[in-house]
């Protein structure tokens, strides 16, 4: 007869689960037990810090669309989960979190490193519960992966006592398809006619893509719903992809701390179409201060209340079935006012081409122009893993990607190091297809003992580090507030091409483009990690901001 670990393990297995990141300790021994049984359907990703193994189980849900898994021991170890839960939970990436916890027995009384993990859980999961039986288990299981991909995705939490994962019991695995979450149909066609009539009539409607519409499988659709009805579109930083960033009528990345095109393209606008669009990916308050912009919501999920998203019109659904019912439908709009916004459109597009690529010169290289370089690089295939600092408003900025899935960043909770070990759940998934991290120096430093991870399972990624030897967004915003009364933002670099020779990768220190590339391409044919030291120039965000404009406190 089987125990509850042995259990647990055949219901993650029966998700269609093959990969489980964690660091274990003496609590989850078990559970690591009844893996070692079936290690060649179900791997176990040993990370070096818990944190790092719930952002490789956030980018797995990115990336697969299947829920990732990560396993702790109590303590410690389920605390350094949390960072990442919350990650994943403003993200709205289902995660399966499973940590280890005293006996049943002792969670009663005081014990070595018992703390109240569910409670700790609950505020940044959608469901978290401590498994009291052995024979609860496949509804708990199932529940979790259930919960997790249901309405809005995110993360759930299963606590393990050890008592429980030893107790023997006879029970099986409950079938997924009989309690799979049901999404609810494309929007009623009533409403969907109207808000189409209603889009149609506006002056200048704009559509806001967000991350529900790579969720929701409905990139396709979307490109051919703003072709038919001439509609200019402005993404998220989540939804980049969403629309091929290259379409006539994509005018950039609505988020980037400036007076930009796709903010002023927004401010035109009399009607906004959210699509997908999340408010933890961007606030309302960002583009519609003034309130002056009504709003159609897309979404499967009804829209928040907020009075800077005043909605008229609500289709609530399936986003690639209401998409597929909007092109359904043809309406009559004047030739004039039709050719009048494709004007303003071509208008918009050509000051955003304009404005994409700074012309100053300075001694080190520009953000800017590293990502012009990767743009000539990168294929389409390319994932491309974004950490959180200066650099990040440059690559959602510039960096052009063209299909869904192909750009992890975190954004809600903005987490720094977030893209080595989503970088490296990215190639342990497709290990034939090319990875690229990109990293500020802040984010690296806390991150970079996975480049072992990294080497023992011998994934073969190039890491860029913008160097600059500070924290350059909270730099830039200093300046921007204070002035020259700058504090707590400094450091100094280690030298990281020693750093890679000692994890037996490759390193480069680049002074130039051509070195750039060079190394770039070169990370890309090797067989083993390459980490590329790039020296940038902390002012040019600052300088950005002067040369378009600060945000404005009303759109």
């Amino acid at each position: 007869m089987p125990n509850g670990a042995e259990v647990l393990i055949e219901c993650i297995l029966n998700e269609d689960i093959n990969l489980i990141s964690g660091v274990p300790g003496e609590q989850v021994l078990g559970v690591l037990n009844a893996i070692y049984d079936v290690q060649y359907d179900l791997e176990f990703i040993l990370m070096k810090d818990e944190r790092n193994a719930s952002f490789f189980a956030d980018a797995h849900y990115r990336l697969t669309g299947r829920p990732g898994v990560c396993l702790s021991t109590l303590g410690p170890g389920a605390t350094n989960l949390l960072t990442g839960l919350a990650n994943a939970y403003l993200d709205r990436s289902a995660v399966v979190a499973l940590t280890g916890q005293a006996s049943t027995e002792e969670m009663v009384k005081e014990y070595h490193q018992k703390i109240p993990v569910s409670k700790i859980f609950a505020p940044v999961t959608k469901w978290s519960f401590t498994v009291g039986r052995a024979d609860l288990i496949p509804e708990a299981v199932r529940k979790a992966f259930k919960t997790s991909k249901s309405g809005r995705p995110g993360p759930v939490h299963l606590e393990l006592p050890s008592d429980v994962m030893a107790e023997l019991c006879d029970v099986e695995p409950l079938n997924p398809l009989l309690y799979e979450p049901k999404y609810p149909p494309g929007g009623n066609l009533e409403v969907i006619k109207k808000a189409l009539n209603y889009i149609m009539e506006a002056e200048f409607p704009v559509v806001l893509v967000g991350n529900g519409v790579i969720r929701d499988e409905a990139s396709e659709n979307l490109r051919m719903f703003i072709e038919k009805f001439h509609l200019p579109v402005v993404s998220t930083f989540m939804a980049k992809g969403a629309v091929p960033e290259d379409h006539p009528l994509h005018l950039g990345i609505l988020g980037a701390f400036s007076w930009d095109v796709a903010r002023r393209a927004v401010s035109r606008a009399d009607v906004v179409v959210a699509v997908g669009y999340d408010f933890a990916e961007l606030p309302a308050e960002y583009w519609n201060r003034d309130c002056k912009r009504l709003v159609v919501h897309i979404d499967r999920i009804a829209a928040e209340i907020d009075k800077y998203y005043p909605v008229r019109y609500e289709v609530v659904g399936n986003i690639n079935r209401t998409l597929q019912f909007m092109l359904n439908f043809s309406v009559d709009e004047p030739e004039a006012k039709r050719l009048r916004r494709l004007k303003e459109i071509e208008e918009f597009k050509r000051d955003f081409l304009d404005q994409l690529y700074p012309t100053e010169e300075t001694r080190l290289l520009k953000p800017s122009d590293i990502v012009k370089v990767l743009n000539e690089v990168l294929s389409d295939e390319t994932v491309v893993t974004v950490d959180v600092g200066d650099h990040k408003v440059w690559m959602s900025r510039c960096l052009v990607r063209r299909k869904p899935r192909k750009y992890l960043v975190s954004n809600g909770l903005s987490a720094m190091g977030f893209s080595l070990p989503a970088a490296i759940s990215a190639k342990t998934i497709f290990r034939d297809s090319p990875v690229l991290c990109t990293v500020g120096d802040g984010g690296f430093a806390m991150s970079f003992g996975e480049l072992e991870t990294m080497r023992r399972l011998k994934l073969a990624i190039p890491i860029i580090i913008f160097d600059n030897d500070m924290l350059g967004q909270v730099y830039t915003r200093q300046r921007i507030a204070y002035g020259d009364r700058i504090i707590g933002v400094s450091f100094s670099n280690p030298d990281f091409v020693k750093i890679s020779e000692a994890f037996g990768m490759d390193g480069f220190k680049v002074e130039t483009l051509g070195e750039l590339r060079e190394a770039v391409e070169l990370g890309f044919k090797n067989d083993r990690a390459t980490i590329i030291d790039v020296k940038v120039d902390v002012e040019e965000t600052l300088r950005m901001i002067k040369r378009l404009g600060p945000l404005r406190s009303v759109p």
